[in-house]
């Protein structure tokens, strides 16, 4: 009974000398963070990636003391040491060293209670790609399969590890997937066997293509203040996405920055109407809040053409969708004083002293001339 109340009392006292040291250096400055044994990645990589922060320096630690600039002193926490360990080792797996190791001390400085941190690390070697597959793609057609290829990085087994190229080329296939009517096309998971006889990586990606999806027809519904001079016919037209066509978020990308730029509307947005897909078609909904068409804006002009300073003002028209088509009139006057620090006003009507400017202008939307 002895042995063990003794026994108990020897751990409880270690646990608080352990508590106790862990706990005595709350106050110390963490002044400096230390790497070595690192090659592929620079002091300033690693310290990006950690959870410990050195603390700064002590003109900007005074400056924060009494004014809203600089920065706090930062103190030393222990418990980010695990933290910081599995972060460096996160860093070097996804660049293909998985055998790598990380080790950390640290020494504190009592008279100025200031610590300073030191990771040890064994980068050992890296792994290189070995088999990359794509598991599902094989659903789709061969020229698809080509047009894919040339989208993707090249995985081959002269190339490190890389977790960054296998994401870059996830995100590929589901671009790809999503610009060629596979709108429900989906990405699973990814499997990466390590062969650390041969230092290489086995990579599986795993796809479900699933059906081709062609447009059914588009939907617009219009709100504003100009509804009936815009036509459905006007916007689609704009649009140019075509029932039969297959589904392509790229081209309807394109069709909402288009519609955009005719500065028709205040607010715009396209979406696939997924509820309603019928025999591998689906309709597209485009909503539109039409702006005012009309536009007066006056104006303030000044310059120092003539090597003079001019002054004067100005006033613009602009209307939009003139004549239909998304034609864009603007009409604008404007006058100006010559040498206005000099200027004799009783002369104000004398021709030589001012310049009235007067400008017409039209714009017709490209991608609506080419159609005709």
């Amino acid at each position: 009974m002895n042995y063990r109340i003794n026994i108990s009392l020897i751990i409880i006292f270690l646990l608080s000398c352990k508590i106790a040291i862990a706990q005595s250096y709350d106050d110390y400055e963490l002044k400096k963070i230390n790497f070595s044994g690192n090659s592929f990645f620079s002091e300033s990589d690693l310290k990006q990636n950690i959870e410990s922060k050195e603390s700064p320096m002590w003109f900007w630690i005074f400056l924060n003391s009494f004014t809203p600039f600089g920065d706090e002193p930062v103190y030393f926490d222990s418990s980010k040491i695990s933290v910081d360990i599995m972060a460096i080792k996160e860093l070097y797996y996804s660049n293909g060293f998985f055998l790598t190791e990380v080790n950390a001390s640290f020494t504190a400085d009592t008279s100025d209670k200031t610590i300073t941190l030191n990771y040890t690390i064994n980068e050992n070697r890296a792994f290189y790609y070995g088999n990359v597959k794509y598991v599902g793609l094989n659903k789709l057609p061969d020229f698809e399969i080509e047009l894919l290829n040339k989208e993707l990085v090249e995985l081959d087994s002269t190339k490190q590890f890389s977790e960054a190229e296998i994401e870059s080329n996830i995100n590929s296939v589901r671009k790809f997937l999503a610009n060629h009517g596979y709108i429900f096309g989906s990405y699973d998971s990814t499997v990466v066997s390590i062969d650390t006889v041969m230092s290489k990586t086995n990579i599986k990606m795993f796809f479900d293509p699933r059906d081709r999806y062609t447009i059914k027809e588009t939907i617009i519904n219009k709100t504003g203040r100009s509804i009936e001079q815009i036509s459905n016919k006007l916007i689609e037209e704009i649009a140019d996405l075509k029932p039969g066509k297959n589904y392509d978020q790229a081209q309807i990308d394109r069709s909402e920055l288009r519609l955009l730029k005719t500065e028709l509307f205040s607010s715009l947005d396209i979406n696939p109407l997924i509820s309603d897909t019928v025999n591998k078609t689906i309709p597209i909904e485009i909503n539109a809040v039409i702006t005012s068409l009309n536009q007066l804006a006056p104006e303030i002009k000044a310059d120092n053409e003539f090597n003079t300073f001019n002054a004067g003002f100005g006033i613009s028209y602009t209307r939009k969708n003139f004549l239909g088509d998304a034609r864009k009139l603007n009409i604008s006057t404007s006058f100006r004083l010559l040498d206005v620090t000099n200027y004799d006003f009783k002369k104000i009507f004398d021709s030589n002293h001012g310049i009235v400017d007067l400008n017409l202008k039209m714009e017709q939307p490209s991608y609506l001339v080419n159609q005709y």
